[in-house]
């Protein structure tokens, strides 16, 4: 059985730095990608999200999951494109979890959880490049202050 996150969950990490939201909506994405097929069923059956909250941390934080998508070009994941083709990740999965609700089929939930971890490879490629950046900017502090002295 899955450890589905709570929306005050999701809500508090989309309110903090993005590398909060990055790390959330990982582990949103992980659950999906992990879920029993029967368990996904069943949820979406008794009217609940599949993955649990709202959606993940960065479609809160930047709108998309109040059905607003104005701030969507914001959101790190808008520029990270499947196999060249010109989709994005987030689209992807979309895609596929539209048609694994539409016809509740093992294909389409193999297919959508294949989308979940290609979500959750990139997310992870972007908690490292968040992180590298975090890094980079404590550097300059650090120079700058020692400079200082």
């Amino acid at each position: 059985m899955t450890n589905w996150q709570t929306k005050d969950q999701v809500q508090a990490a989309a309110k903090g730095p993005l590398l909060d939201a990055l790390v959330c909506s990982m582990e949103h994405h992980k659950q999906g990608a992990e879920c029993e097929y029967e368990e996904a069923v069943r949820r979406m059956s008794d009217g609940e999200s599949i993955t649990g909250g709202e959606g993940c941390a960065l479609c809160v934080k930047y709108g998309t999951a109040e059905g607003s998508n104005t701030k969507c070009s914001l959101c790190p994941l808008q520029r990270c494109t499947t196999s060249g083709k010109g989709a994005t990740v987030w689209s992807s999965l979309f895609d596929a979890f539209q048609a694994f609700v539409a016809d509740r089929s093992r294909a389409n939930f193999d297919a959508f959880q294949a989308a979940e971890r290609k979500m959750v490879a990139k997310l992870d490629e972007l908690i490292a490049e968040e992180k590298g950046k975090m890094e980079a900017t404590l550097k300059r502090k650090k120079i700058n202050t020692s400079d200082k002295k």
